[in-house]
């Protein structure tokens, strides 16, 4: 069997499970060429540059992309140094809860410094095993997971027989939610994605690595950022978990995150923003306070008119508004077409409507034609013998437009239109 210094890898003598060496890929063409940008797993057989990308397997031999899981090897320390304590203190993290999460202070190669860097490392659990760290620079902001490890929630274990849970972006939220008081919080491995960005599965890959743990879930809090970035994590997150579960967090207008309730307002603000979060909208499902300003100005203004038909006494009853359907019923032959054939004339020259008429008792069209001219001159379409042009012409029974304002004319008693 292969052996790693087949690979060019040189442990110099270090032993145990998790061991940093130097890439014989890339270390000899960095200015900081000792750093230990390697991570090899001697009980695996694995090895992967956490600058370069390199990785393989003594079973497998070099791999342009490894196609192992790596589990990390964590112990968690007996204590932190001082450093570390004034950073979560700085944060109001207490002592008592670092423990209880094992967090510990350890170095970790940052490709941004091309070099170890002292950072704290959050370990992932699931089932009390830990399956992934998230390191984090004590004194830079900068983080790493170990490379090939899956990607699950940070705390997951604590979901275990509950039907509600809290999800956060950053383990420092988590951590604070804890300090209020909600121990079943999870946060995402990979904090947000950047804002309005196309979802990536594999950015999510977590989901369905953690599928056993979120399908008993009947109530999602959604407490992420409230910046550009958080609302999109929050949209997606509520998109493949169900929106039907998932309910949203309003952080004070002065603080991005849990951890900044915590530093200004306290655990007991913190503890009540999350009990008051709100059902994630529905697309179609409304509340009534989100209609309330609408109720409102219908009090106060009632139903909004429409356009007018160009008779006062008409429009005191009626007016036509686009995007409404107006039916018009009556008995037999008393005026029904004419009546719509006069109000589709005055749309058209006040409002300048267009209208396709389809009306098979006015065949030929020609005969239809001849009483919308009427109506539209004011004027009747034929002369009569002792009629005067000028002069609008009543018939019985029907309606007439004539000069000035328009009017409906009636000349039967019983008629209505």
């Amino acid at each position: 069997m292969n052996t790693f210094a087949d690979y060019g890898i040189d442990l110099g003598g270090r032993s145990g499970v998790e061991v940093q060496a130097t890439c014989p890929k890339c270390s000899h063409t960095r200015k900081k060429s000792k750093a230990r940008c390697l991570s090899v797993n001697t009980t695996m057989g694995v090895w992967v540059c956490h600058h370069c990308s390199w990785a393989g397997s003594l079973k497998q031999g070099e791999q342009a992309k490894a196609k192992f899981t790596v589990k990390p090897h964590y112990r968690p320390p007996d204590e932190l140094p001082q450093a570390a304590i004034e950073f979560f203190e700085a944060r109001k993290i207490s002592q008592d809860t670092i423990r209880r999460m094992k967090i510990g202070l350890q170095p970790a190669y940052m490709k941004e410094f091309e070099e170890e860097i002292s950072c704290l490392a959050f370990p992932y659990f699931r089932q009390g095993e830990t399956i992934n760290i998230k390191y984090r620079g004590l004194m830079q902001k900068v983080f790493r997971q170990v490379t090939h490890a899956e990607k699950i929630f940070y705390n997951l274990d604590s979901l275990a027989n509950q039907s509600e849970a809290v999800v956060v972006e950053g383990e420092i939220d988590a951590l604070s939610l804890m300090e209020a008081g909600i121990d079943n919080v999870v946060s995402v491995p990979d904090g947000a994605p950047p804002a309005n960005s196309k979802a990536s599965d594999q950015k999510f890959e977590y989901l369905p690595n953690c599928h056993k743990w979120l399908d008993p879930l009947t109530k999602i809090v959604l407490a992420v950022d409230g910046d550009g970035p958080g609302r999109t994590l929050e949209a997606e997150l509520a998109r493949r978990l169900g929106p039907e579960r998932c309910w949203r967090v309003q952080w004070p207008d002065d603080c991005r995150d849990a951890n900044d309730v915590l530093l200004k307002y306290g655990p007991a603000e913190l503890n009540r923003l999350i009990l008051e979060s709100k059902p994630y909208p529905l697309e179609g499902v409304l509340e009534v306070t989100d209609v309330a300003e609408d109720v409102m100005d219908l009090y106060e203004h009632g139903l909004p008119r429409g356009n007018s038909t160009g008779l006062p006494s008409v429009d005191e009853l009626y007016t036509v508004k686009p995007g409404e359907v107006t039916i018009v019923t009556g008995i037999p032959s008393h005026g029904k077409s004419e009546w719509l054939d006069w109000l589709m004339v005055q749309l058209a020259m006040l409002h300048g409507w267009v209208f396709a008429v389809c009306s098979p008792e006015n065949f030929p069209v020609s005969r239809h034609i001849a009483p919308l001219t009427e109506k539209y001159l004011g004027l009747p379409f034929r002369a009569g013998p002792t009629e005067r042009m000028n002069e609008p012409r009543t018939t019985p029974g029907c309606v007439t437009v004539g000069p000035g304002p328009l009017r409906l004319h009636c000349t039967r008693g019983n008629d209505h239109s």
